[in-house]
């Protein structure tokens, strides 16, 4: 009789585990929606004209003479940016990706994000990869604009390839929604890995980290994991939580939205 009440007691414990875990998966996902509601890429903004465009421009050259403080330059870019989308627009923004004032520089970077612009696709891009003049804050910047401008074909592969190489989290993030703002389906196996808790292969291998390594990348997971469910669905249409189901989906109804069955390598992998 004991031992059944401690069996109830095991399993109580697991359910309120469970139930705590869901909800904390719900609060990290509620939190990136009401990120992204602030984010002023996701302003609606109308079309201007080119005489319109250029007539903002040259205003903003204007005004622009005067700035000194970095505060006072990104509040004309924010003006100029909120005035409308036109390549003219987007081009003034180019110019001040590589201010030498650091704020300036994020701020040009999200704000490209708010023209749709594919033009300021190469600008964004150079600041995903990996070399002496490489910040992740930056990266992190211009990976979400990518989301809403496109990257192109080669411009997927060099976000994936910057996924598995960089460790921090909140670019990896931004890269993930990008695949589902793209509707990436070449992103589907990868965002299939991170559906399930990263676990090592072998617990008794030799080559196993320890175990403080798989506590960091589980508190990671737990970051990705809700950006990774939401741009899966996204592309797919569906909405999944375990990596197996994802996976038989793709295997029987997959090919008609165009995807192939394959597994990505883990980005948990030591």
């Amino acid at each position: 009789m004991l031992e059944v009440e401690r069996e109830d007691e095991r399993s109580g414990a697991m359910s309120a585990s469970r139930i705590l875990f869901s909800l904390v998966l719900f609060a990290a996902a509620e939190a990136a929606v009401q990120q992204d509601q602030q984010d002023p890429r996701e302003a609606e903004l109308t079309t201007l004209t080119t005489e319109a465009a250029n007539k903002q421009a040259g205003q903003f050259k204007l005004y622009l003479q005067e700035a000194r403080e970095p505060a006072e330059i990104i509040k004309l870019l924010q003006e100029l940016a909120n005035e409308g989308r036109h390549q003219v627009i987007s081009q003034e923004l180019m110019k001040f990706v590589r201010h030498r004032e650091p704020e300036v520089q994020l701020e040009s970077l999200r704000l490209l994000g708010t023209q749709r612009d594919e033009t300021a696709q190469k600008v964004l891009l150079s600041f995903c990869k990996r070399g002496a003049r490489f910040d992740p804050l930056l990266a992190e910047e211009a990976a979400r604009s990518l989301g809403y401008t496109g990257y192109g074909k080669r411009g997927y592969q060099q976000l994936e390839e910057l996924f598995y190489k960089e460790p921090h989290a909140k670019l990896r993030r931004a890269i993930l929604k990008s695949f589902g703002q793209q509707e990436e389906k070449a992103a589907v196996p990868l965002l299939i890995t991170l559906l399930d808790q990263p676990q090592p292969g072998s617990v008794d291998s030799a080559s196993n980290p320890p175990a403080a390594y798989w506590q960091q990348q589980y508190q990671q997971w737990r970051l990705l994991n809700p950006t990774a469910i939401r741009s899966l669905s996204e592309i797919t249409g569906r909405r999944f939580v375990k990596s197996e189901d994802a996976e038989e989906w793709v295997r029987t109804e997959g090919k008609k939205i165009g995807l192939k069955f394959r597994r990505a390598r883990s980005p948990w992998s030591s």
